[in-house]
């Protein structure tokens, strides 16, 4: 646990329960060394302060050193198809797509 603070001291963030998280996290959290289970075999996580798609490679950095390993991307957004496609069918101010990426319409 001391760690965990010490990671929270140093770079801010917050420390959750593991029972809150995806098993993916929970993952990515033990590869990085962020994670600390007590003697209840209760588990506690730090998670690093990124609120944003890194942009700076210092950004990328933070973010891989934390995020260690490989994501599998669904093959729906391996291209921009979809967005694409909800853009066609987006009807502005008229729109009937239920909850409609682009206008945000969440009328049913």
């Amino acid at each position: 646990m001391k760690q965990l603070l010490e990671l929270l001291t140093v770079h801010g963030g917050k420390i959750v329960c593991t029972a809150s998280m995806t098993p993916e996290f929970i993952r990515q959290a033990q590869a990085s060394g962020r994670m600390f289970v007590d003697e209840n075999s209760i588990g506690f996580v730090w998670e690093p302060p990124i609120y944003k798609l890194p942009e700076t490679e210092a950004e990328v950095e933070f973010f891989e050193k934390w995020y260690p390993l490989p994501v599998q991307i669904p093959e729906k957004l391996k291209t921009l198809d979809w967005l694409y496609e909800a853009q066609e069918n987006c009807g502005g101010a008229k729109c009937q797509v239920k909850k409609c990426l682009i206008c945000k319409n969440e009328q049913y």
